[in-house]
């Protein structure tokens, strides 16, 4: 199952699989809108991240606000759900996720994140190219 199908279950315009590092941050492998786009380019550190840090205690975040608000690094959104799952977690934004219940999303992390393993070879020769003609 592939990001762009997960996000089509359930309902985000953008998923974003963050894969824990040793030192603690917390990089994007790959995803589906946003979550594709920044591939490769986002790291965080997790303690640094409320939303972040809460889901890798083993809990599924929520939020939704009327506005959007940081949810980690650089992306905002008005609605998020961060699904743990056991090689860091996988976050759903935007979209209609808020009509997905826990069980629907905790499942749909763990198809994300078996889809990437790693980086996409059509996503790191794309910064390579962009890096040289800098």
């Amino acid at each position: 199952m592939s990001p762009a199908s997960v996000a089509r279950r359930t309902g985000a315009k953008d998923v974003f699989i963050l894969r824990q590092l040793e030192d603690g941050r917390l990089f994007n492998l790959d995803g589906f809108g946003r979550g594709a786009g920044w591939a490769g380019n986002i790291s965080v550190a997790a303690a640094e991240e409320p939303m972040l840090h809460e889901a890798l205690q083993g809990s599924l975040v929520r939020k939704r606000s009327g506005v959007p608000f940081r949810v980690f690094g650089p992306y905002w959104s008005s609605s998020v759900a961060i699904v743990p799952v056991d090689t860091g977690v996988v976050v759903f934004g935007e979209g209609s996720i808020a009509t997905c219940g826990d069980q629907e999303l905790n499942e749909a992390a763990v198809d994300a994140r078996n889809a990437m393993h790693e980086i996409p070879a059509g996503k790191t020769e794309a910064d390579a190219l962009e890096l040289r003609g800098a």
